[in-house]
């Protein structure tokens, strides 16, 4: 995955101290305190998400030591607490996801803790009951991209539960109501990529109720490669398609578009080529090609759309 800066707040030279100071004060399990003891209240909440956000936004070894310490403090489940609790509240939604994203940025335990607390399903509660807030839709992105960060079991089973929450339409839905907005469709664009990245050894993805239920099952071979297909079934193609031609001269956009596409075609039995034949319908060719002549200075475009025309032309694995 592109460094994607991780962060949604900016903190100004000397605020690392400032940071320590209210950290070695017992400022982390104060705020939890406070959460608990306020859980009803969505001004606490919002604040207190907000506040973490700060304390945890650099990518400093004292901001790592801040996280543990955070964790330790239980701030993953009372994270997850204010947004069940507040789930009308697009404030409390934004902040809390600005929250996880910083949290989960570099440790896969701490990503293990946020989806074993519930944060998947509460992130896609998120993006559909705030489908018109661009702030939350892009902090959901931008933490369901880092939780399900990772190749190894853990990591695939988060993807997969993130998968099963219905997170994948939920990202392509909110992407097209919000084709205006660049940090929405660059945040998707990474949330997809990541989700898809890796093969899926269980074959099998399913969302959605009893009554009105979908699912994506295709094979129960070693190479599942679930998410893939859920992803293309859900209209992620088209969908990605439409961010590069929009964001032409946006090169993260074009840089974690070309991820995803590298990512969902990946795998050459006969849905990988047919998911590669599905993003040439969508005219993801000569979208690709734009992205290189446009970016040419552009290293990181310049590979992952290498890779993603390898990907199309080939139906090569990746």
């Amino acid at each position: 995955v592109p460094d994607d800066g991780h962060h949604l707040i900016d903190n100004d030279e000397q605020s690392e101290t400032r940071e320590q100071v209210a950290v070695d004060a017992g400022a982390l399990p104060q705020i939890v305190a406070a959460m608990r003891a306020h859980a009803a209240n969505a001004d606490v909440q919002e604040q207190a998400c907000w506040v973490l956000g700060h304390i945890i936004a650099d990518d400093s070894a004292q901001s790592e030591a801040c996280e543990h310490v955070a964790v330790d403090a239980g701030v993953l489940p009372q994270i997850v607490a204010a947004m069940r609790a507040h789930a009308a509240n697009a404030g409390v939604q934004e902040k809390a996801c600005c929250a996880l994203i910083n949290i989960t940025f570099s440790d896969d335990a701490r990503r293990q803790v946020a989806a074993d607390t519930g944060a998947l399903p509460q992130i896609v509660a998120a993006m559909s009951a705030h489908a018109g807030k661009a702030a939350v839709l892009q902090g959901a992105c931008w933490a369901l991209g880092h939780i399900t960060t990772g190749v190894n079991a853990q990591d695939k089973a988060r993807k997969k539960a993130a998968a099963n929450a219905g997170v994948l339409p939920q990202i392509v839905v909110d992407d097209e109501r919000n084709a205006g907005n660049a940090d929405v469709q660059q945040q998707a664009c990474l949330a997809l990529g990541t989700i898809t990245f890796g093969d899926d050894a269980q074959g099998t993805i399913t969302f959605g109720d009893d009554a009105q239920g979908y699912a994506s099952t295709f094979g129960d071979d070693a190479q599942g490669y679930a998410c893939k297909q859920a992803a293309a079934d859900a209209g992620a193609l088209p969908q990605i398609v439409v961010a590069m031609h929009t964001r032409a001269v946006n090169a993260i956009v074009q840089q974690w578009a070309c991820q995803a596409l590298v990512h969902i075609t990946a795998n050459n039995d006969e849905q990988g080529c047919a998911r590669a034949q599905a993003a040439a319908d969508a005219v993801a060719l000569p979208q690709i090609v734009a992205a290189m002549r446009t970016l040419a200075a552009n290293a990181g475009v310049q590979q992952w759309a290498c890779r993603a025309l390898a990907n199309i032309t080939a139906g090569d694995s990746a």
